[in-house]
């Protein structure tokens, strides 16, 4: 599910946004950001995400949970074995908004090759219907931007 988006998110971590004291593998101490990220990106709570926490492997980690059941962990890889997303539970975000971090990640991802992100707008619109006014909206802003 958002399978671009999450790409896009992933090649927009540095070292800078990751959080301290997490472990040595490249997607180790970014779920916060890039799950709140995400969860802006796609229309925060009107998107039907809810950001959930769950202790895995020692370390506490952050992913969405849709309305529908679908789990989206941008940052599960760092794992050895796969969370049991049935023992997570529902959070909010630190702050409505976007955190300072999630920010920077947001402003990455829209500065992307336009193209790359004209078709991910599509491709989204094509996986959840019920938003195509959403992105539609977002697309003709992006190419305002552009």
């Amino acid at each position: 599910m958002f399978l671009g988006l999450q790409t896009l998110i992933c090649h927009c971590l540095t070292e800078e946004l990751k959080s301290p004291n997490y472990g040595s593998h490249p997607m180790s101490g970014y779920c916060y950001i890039a799950s709140e990220a995400f969860y802006h990106m796609i229309g925060g709570k009107e998107s039907g995400f809810i950001p959930c926490t769950i202790k895995h492997e020692d370390v506490s980690h952050w992913y969405l949970k849709h309305t529908s059941g679908k789990i989206v962990d941008i940052t599960k890889l760092q794992f050895k074995t796969t969370p049991d997303y049935n023992k997570g539970r529902g959070r909010g975000f630190l702050t409505k908004r976007p955190s300072k971090k999630a920010q920077i990640i947001i402003d990455r991802v829209s500065h992307s090759d336009p193209q790359v992100i004209f078709t991910l707008l599509k491709k989204l619109t094509i996986e959840n219907p019920k938003k195509r006014n959403f992105y539609k909206k977002l697309e003709e802003q992006m190419k305002a931007i552009l």
